[in-house]
């Protein structure tokens, strides 16, 4: 029997896409719902959506949207360097789902755990790619606070989904944008992120 849960983040995603093409939400609306029915859906503690800054060479990700359960739970760290972050992306473009039970326990991600995990007091964390051309161009991070959490055959499977939905997503909204055109900077840093200067 499927996961009702599961089911209606599924449901959900798909009108959040024609509204993003159409204009009707901006790109950090979707994102931020986005954010929303994957903390529901998956019931951790907080999502967060990362875009990488390729214009910003010391904040290669940047937190663009979130979500949790509690007010108390604000992120504080919204921007972590190359350095914190290369092992980590390499990490999630290998295993197309990266799902850690227990961050103290991944030598791999120190890096990132000292920059971020550590003073947020993340504990465990499943993370997917938005990957184009074999690039990731963000990330999406469900966060367990305070406490390790062993992810389920279905959570992954689920963020696998909604990562690969989401990519397809801001593809069709960049491939959307024609030289010239006026648009926020949030899609102006898409488009960057998408198609980096050669060089």
């Amino acid at each position: 029997m499927p996961n009702t849960r599961f089911q209606a983040a599924t449901d959900t995603l798909r009108p959040l896409g024609f509204q993003l093409a159409s204009g009707a939400c901006s790109l950090p609306q979707y994102l931020d719902a986005v954010a929303d029915l994957l903390k529901a859906a998956i019931a951790c503690h907080r999502v967060t959506v990362w875009l990488l800054q390729r214009a910003a060479p010391n904040a290669t990700l940047q937190c663009t949207a979130w979500s949790s359960f509690s007010r108390g739970l604000q992120i504080h760290r919204c921007a972590l360097s190359q350095a914190a972050v290369q092992a980590y992306l390499q990490a999630v473009l290998d295993t197309g789902v990266l799902a850690v039970a227990d961050l103290r326990e991944a030598p791999l991600l120190a890096a990132l755990n000292t920059a971020y995990c550590e003073p947020e007091q993340v504990l465990a964390t499943l993370d997917a790619a938005f990957v184009v051309n074999g690039q990731a161009v963000g990330v999406v991070c469900c966060e367990q606070i305070g406490a390790v959490r062993d992810w389920t055959a279905d959570e992954r499977a689920l963020l696998r989904s909604v990562a690969q939905t989401v990519t397809l997503d801001l593809a069709r909204l960049a491939s959307g944008v024609q030289p010239g055109d006026d648009c926020s900077d949030d899609v102006r840093r898409l488009l960057l992120a998408l198609h980096p200067p050669e060089g």
